[in-house]
């Protein structure tokens, strides 16, 4: 039966093989991110596939749940935005969380990261979007219960890349609490100095756009 296992996971199609790696991830993640790190488990198409569905994930939220319980008018959403955060907050990790381990000595590569915490995402995207078809059954006074499981769907996320985290690196739970108050002190830097470097630039044009401005006038 082992056998007959174990030639099912090889043989199997690169969608179910990623589903039962998303189970695995929710019943035993300590098991599944290692063998994601270091049984070659991991690919990166997966994972980009992973957040591509988050997002995919988020639109249906946005748009289908129940006018009674939203709390998001949907016409007033932006998509770049909805994208930038989705994307940009997997790779913003990814590098700040990379950067730390190589300074913390973490055996994980930057693709390493970027697999581990896309998988982690496995909560989101299996309760996520039932809870938002069961929204149509429910009245405005469930709000709260709406709410709280969406936030228990987050805090297990976060859980999840808390593992992940002290598992790729080979991280104690203390140095893996260290290194995740770092990675999140680092996520805030990078979004400081790129906000930083937005606002010089867009002074620079803006500056450069008033100098052109008043040449063409005086000639």
């Amino acid at each position: 039966v082992q056998a007959f296992i174990q030639y099912a996971r090889h043989f199997s199609h690169p969608i179910v093989q990623t589903l039962q790696m998303m189970f695995r991830v929710l019943l035993n993640p300590g098991e599944a991110f290692y063998d994601l790190k270091y049984g070659g488990r991991g690919q990166i198409s997966a994972a980009l596939i992973l957040i591509l569905l988050c997002f995919a994930v988020r639109v249906f939220n946005i748009q289908f749940m129940s006018f009674q319980i939203h709390r998001v008018d949907p016409d007033k959403v932006s998509l770049l935005a909805e994208i930038a955060r989705i994307f940009g907050l997997w790779l913003l990790f990814g590098i700040a969380n990379y950067g730390v381990g190589a300074i913390f000595e973490g055996e994980a590569f930057f693709k390493d990261v970027l697999i581990a915490t896309a998988y982690a995402t496995a909560p989101y995207l299996l309760f996520s979007w039932p809870l938002t078809l069961a929204t149509h059954v429910m009245s405005r006074n469930e709000l709260g219960l709406v709410d709280a499981i969406n936030v228990a769907i987050l805090y297990w996320v976060g859980m999840l890349v808390f593992i992940a985290v002290r598992t790729i690196h080979d991280y104690t739970i203390r140095k893996a609490l260290g290194t995740s108050a770092l990675t999140i002190f680092g996520m805030a830097v990078i979004i400081g100095v790129l906000a930083l470097g937005y606002a010089l630039t867009e002074q620079m044009f803006s500056f450069a756009r008033e100098i052109m401005v008043e040449l063409t006038i005086r000639t």
